[in-house]
């Protein structure tokens, strides 16, 4: 117990000392061994756990990212942020894959489906969009959940 809280620490400490940014918003891995966060300096961070080394840093976003999720095998990871915009990023490499469109606020939130082919994302706009995972594409316009 006592390793895994100095890891913890240690981890914590390169989280806020070496981003330089607020960090809104983090997720596991499905693997326990990377950490993703998204920053209020439109960066999308991945950490080794054990280590605390940033894996990567990728930019893309215009905004704060409020929200990050890993699809349940890890191979995708999702990011939204205040510039109203979803992105779908390869979290092995991180390389962009998809920039998703369709909301007129500030993304709040997102989530996979349990089979990882949908993500579902929620913003200010009080819509709850839903994309398919593999292309990118918006499910029927999605605007199928209004007035949250």
């Amino acid at each position: 117990m006592g390793r895994e809280f100095r890891c913890a620490a240690s981890l914590a400490e390169r989280l806020f000392i070496e981003t330089l940014a607020y960090v809104w918003s983090v997720a596991f891995a499905p693997d326990g061994q990377t950490l993703a966060g998204g920053t209020d300096d439109g960066m999308v961070r991945l950490w080794d756990v054990l280590n605390g080394a940033i894996w990567y840093e990728r930019s893309g976003h215009r905004g704060p990212v409020r929200c990050v999720a890993f699809t349940p095998d890890g191979r995708t990871l999702a990011s939204g942020s205040t510039d109203k915009t979803v992105r779908l990023w390869n979290a092995h490499h991180g390389t962009l894959k998809y920039a998703l469109h369709g909301h007129v606020g500030a993304v709040h939130s997102v989530a996979f489906s349990a089979d990882g082919h949908v993500l579902a994302s929620v913003g200010e706009d009080r819509t709850v969009r839903l994309w398919e995972v593999a292309d990118g594409t918006s499910w029927h316009g999605a605007d199928q959940a209004k007035g949250l």
